[in-house]
């Protein structure tokens, strides 16, 4: 399943770019930056198919992050006057952030409990546990 919602999260990085491509020469326009989203969360797909503990942890930092500057860019762009930037895109903006709390909650469940617990087996604990 995370792997699945990375590979969204990605797909829909590229959707977002190509929505904002048209506004590309305009100067505060982050168009760019989401391929290198989609980028990112592709390769976290991949690692995330490894089924590691610490990448999933480390996937769920990286999701507090971009949530974190997601807000961000939405402030920024609010405090320049720049709503139809945001309007252009409000449906994909609303779904990728879908994705990435989602995806946080996924990896933070996954990195804290050991592969045998999430396969059914009591006697294993979580790693907050010992």
């Amino acid at each position: 399943m995370a792997v699945a919602l990375a590979a969204l999260a990605a797909a829909l990085y590229v959707a977002v770019f190509f929505v904002q491509l048209p506004h590309i020469k305009e100067p505060d326009n982050p168009a760019p930056a989401y391929l290198f989203l989609a980028a990112l969360y592709a390769v976290g797909a991949g690692l995330v198919w490894w089924d590691k503990r610490t990448l999933y942890l480390i996937g769920a930092a990286v999701q507090v992050i971009l949530i974190g500057l997601f807000f961000w860019l939405l402030t920024e762009l609010y405090g320049h006057g720049d709503q139809s930037f945001i309007l252009d895109m409000v449906g994909l903006a609303a779904a990728v952030l879908v994705a990435q709390v989602v995806l946080l909650g996924l990896l933070a469940y996954l990195g804290a409990t050991p592969l045998a617990t999430r396969q059914g087996n009591d006697t294993a604990r979580p790693l907050a546990g010992g």
